[in-house]
């Protein structure tokens, strides 16, 4: 097992890195909170998956089970108030306990619910997918999408534990790996150059599931989240270098009604867009910015679908450009932009627009490039 303590004084815990595991869950619950009720709140897919092991927690009178439908396309506030119904009807109080058992969707809307119910109970994230290992399951960002736009309601709400369980990968398809994949190159890209180099040469090991592979990848994601949360927990600065490509990826879910993209996918089409403006403001050279883009490249060209690529196709710069304007991180209708500086370095700044226009027409073009 490896362990990492994210460091937030009364609000510090542990992310624990384990594989074939998951009696750590029920040895944590019944050490910390054994007097309490647990909701796992989780879906049908993983539910059937792991069915006989789950099955055998419900022996245990204080494990229940609220289900919830699959996909981003839920994460909504109808879904949460489904919650918050079966928690009441259940007799939940302030001293139950919240398990988010699947991947971001269900970590920021079980994290959601934790934070908001009878004014906050404890929370436990156990991430199912490489994506939520690494990102959505660390550092107390929990929320929903409105209509108008992902994630625009939420609160920042640190779990009490984070138990990473790599077996779970294993019954990934390889379109889930690649978008955990995604993150994983972003942290290289933002803060470890190593990380970076070490991911670029061996991505094509993680449709494996190679085991040492993805603890690696996991443990050191988790490692550079933990410094830059603990840094700055609100996101009043530093954190919003977490947000390398995001600005993006949001404004593609959004147009596209959460149908289309992953997150992760639409999270490297958005560093692809992102390198480029870095390129274009003058602070990737052509050597960083030639060797970002074919990293890039190489793993969105597996990830990109026809209905993509159409997609990409249709969307104007007008529609993109209005839509990253009510982006939760822009202010006063100016958007701020995580650029990379170097490879391993990132800052956050506001660009021209016709500048940021210009790297997204390079990003319709290489992807409509793709065969």
């Amino acid at each position: 097992m490896r362990e990492i303590t994210v460091h937030l004084g009364e609000r510090s815990y542990a992310i624990q890195i384990v594989h074939h595991d998951l009696d750590r869950l029920t040895q944590f619950l019944h050490t910390e909170y054994r007097y309490s009720t647990w909701f796992v709140v989780t879906n049908e897919s993983i539910f059937s998956l792991y069915a006989n092991e789950l099955k055998q927690l419900t022996a245990d009178k204080r494990y229940h089970f609220i289900l919830i439908p699959d996909g981003e396309s839920h994460k909504t506030l109808d879904t949460v108030d489904k919650v918050y119904t079966e928690l009441i009807q259940r007799n939940a109080d302030r001293n139950a306990v919240i398990v988010g058992l699947g991947g971001g969707v269900i970590g920021d809307l079980a994290g959601f619910v934790a934070a908001t119910y009878m004014r906050g109970i404890p929370l436990i994230q156990v991430p199912t997918t490489l994506l939520a290992m690494v990102d959505s399951s660390v550092g107390g960002k929990v929320g929903v999408n409105h209509t108008l736009g992902k994630n625009l309601i939420g609160a920042f709400y640190q779990p009490r534990c984070v138990i990473a369980d790599t077996r779970f990968l294993e019954t990934l398809p390889s379109r889930e790996l690649l978008a955990g994949l995604s993150e994983i190159i972003k942290y290289g890209l933002i803060a470890d150059v190593e990380l970076f180099e070490w991911a670029s040469e061996h991505w094509e090991k993680f449709l494996a599931c190679e085991p040492e592979t993805l603890e690696k990848a996991v443990t050191r994601s988790c490692e550079i989240k933990a410094v830059v949360v603990e840094r700055d927990e609100m996101e009043g600065s530093l954190r919003m270098i977490l947000n390398f490509g995001h600005t993006w990826a949001h404004a593609f879910e959004s147009l596209s009604d959460y149908l289309l993209f992953s997150h992760g996918e639409a999270v490297m089409m958005g560093m692809m867009g992102g390198t480029k403006l870095s390129h274009l403001r003058g602070y990737l050279d052509d050597s960083d910015h030639g060797l970002i883009q074919s990293t890039l490249n190489a793993i969105a060209a597996r990830m990109v679908t026809p209905e993509m690529k159409l997609f990409f196709d249709k969307i104007t710069w007008d529609e993109f450009d209005h839509q990253t304007r009510i982006d939760k991180k822009a202010s006063g209708g100016r958007v701020k932009w995580v650029l990379l500086n170097q490879i391993g370095q990132a800052s956050v700044e506001s660009v021209p627009p016709e500048m940021a226009e210009e790297a997204f027409n390079f990003l319709k073009y290489t992807i409509a490039s793709f065969e």
